[in-house]
């Protein structure tokens, strides 16, 4: 079921799938997200297929999703709940808080946008498992969720990178 968010400044109404789309886990574990992501669609001007919009809202909002990693941290490789694809996970970090909101949406019909991701900070590139480019390979090399802050299949965790 498609939950309405925002109408932005060009008219353009916004929904996310609160059941199964990507976003639908991370509003579940966050809700305050839905508020913060209104506020920013309602000044943002939506045009395109794919698009990130990306806001520093002027006060802290959350905890960064992706931390940047160093060689010393314990990373991990899982799939998280109700994905097949692997993400890169860092063990001995702490999160960092942002001021900063990043939304994926891509353009359901001509007046109407759907929220695939919420990211609290930057905008990343796809997981290398979902054929990421070599900028996203890039990106994940240096970068990773913290452990333990999302749910993961005990039965894909592993050390070794699967990509």
């Amino acid at each position: 079921m498609k939950h309405p968010v925002a109408i932005s400044s060009n008219q353009k109404t916004v929904v996310v799938d609160l059941v199964i789309s990507p976003a639908a886990a991370q509003i579940a574990q966050q809700p305050h997200l839905l508020e913060i992501a209104s506020a920013l669609l309602k000044t943002s001007e939506l045009a395109g297929h794919n698009i990130w919009v990306s806001k520093d809202m002027g006060r802290p909002i959350g905890n960064c999703d992706v931390i940047e990693t160093t060689e010393t941290d314990v990373i991990y490789y899982a799939q998280r709940m109700k994905s097949d694809v692997y993400t890169r996970f860092v063990k001995n970090k702490r999160l960092e808080l942002t001021n900063i909101m990043s939304i994926e949406l891509t353009s359901a019909d001509d007046a109407t946008f759907e929220i695939q991701q919420i990211i609290l900070g930057n905008p990343i590139p796809p997981s290398p498992s979902e054929g990421g480019s070599k900028e996203s390979r890039t990106f994940w090399a240096t970068h990773a969720m913290l452990w333990g802050d999302w749910p993961t299949k005990s039965a894909s965790i592993t050390r070794e990178c699967p990509w």
